[in-house]
């Protein structure tokens, strides 16, 4: 199968055995609409409550606020195995 090569980026290198995944900003969900499974699974641990997340996601997105702008923003949840 050919694949393109694709790179993710972490800030923090925090991956645990079996399915991991990780939020950007993109274009599926809605970000108050990120599942509860995807959070438990989220890659680093403190970025499973959106209270976490909602931190991260300030440090890896210069301007991004816990406000409605952000909350309809649309995401990709990314799932992989490790």
């Amino acid at each position: 199968m050919n694949r393109p090569d694709v790179k993710l980026y972490f800030k923090k290198l925090e991956f645990h055995d079996g399915i991991n995944y990780t939020i950007r900003l993109q274009v599926f969900c809605r970000y108050y609409e990120i599942p509860q499974f995807v959070l438990e699974h989220e890659h680093d641990s403190s970025c499973t409550n959106f209270g976490g997340l909602n931190k991260a996601m300030e440090l890896a997105y210069p301007g991004f606020t816990n406000d409605k702008f952000y909350m309809n923003s649309y995401v990709t949840c990314l799932g992989f195995h490790t």
